[in-house]
């Protein structure tokens, strides 16, 4: 077993130690159920993401839409960076 450090706020550590009291585990398991379940998800096709895996036109296409409309919001007048 490698041993780590974390830095994370108070609030952060709080919230996470509650969910593991809740779910009667120690801290340490409860991040390592966290980063095994998150690893599941992108490799599965889970995420939402990998949703569109098959569809990489259709994903540029919804691309080209944003930017377009991004674009069109930062040109309209009073919404300029000056």
């Amino acid at each position: 077993m490698i041993k780590i450090e974390l830095e994370l706020d108070e609030k952060t550590i709080e919230q996470a130690q509650r969910r593991a009291t809740f779910q009667r585990m120690t801290l340490e398991k409860h991040f390592a159920n966290i980063l095994e379940e998150k690893t599941e998800e992108l490799t599965s096709g889970r995420s939402s993401l990998g949703l569109f895996a098959d569809e990489p036109d259709m994903m540029d296409r919804v691309m080209e839409i944003v930017y377009s409309e991004r674009e069109k919001t930062i040109q309209e007048p009073g919404n300029r960076l000056e």
